[in-house]
């Protein structure tokens, strides 16, 4: 059977790997953190100019809306004008032949 003192050196060395080990893995950790940081970093960039796009075009598309919108509201005005002027033709033509007798 082993002494008490191989035993313990045994389980220091033991214990000395694991601490290796573990700072490995601590390091790669950081790395990996560092990896996804800078990932993340460039993917926030991409998105806020993504952002910016979509904000001008936003800009873009109710300034075009707006002028549709100011082109519909004249055609609407001279088709009703048209109605109207038909109608009061209408209206004048009907009136003639009943005053001059049809």
């Amino acid at each position: 059977m082993l002494r008490v003192e191989e035993r313990v050196a045994h389980m220091e060395g033991r214990l000395g790997e694991q601490s290796v080990m573990f700072a490995g893995l601590l390091q790669t950790m950081v790395e990996l953190r560092q990896d996804v940081n800078a990932r993340f970093s460039h993917v926030d960039t991409r998105f806020t100019d993504l952002n910016h796009k979509v904000d001008a075009l936003g800009v873009r598309l109710d300034g075009k809306i707006d002028a549709l919108s100011e082109r519909m509201n004249t055609q609407f005005r001279w088709t009703a004008g048209l109605i109207v002027s038909c109608l009061l033709a209408i209206i004048g033509a009907g009136i003639t032949v009943v005053v001059n007798g049809r």
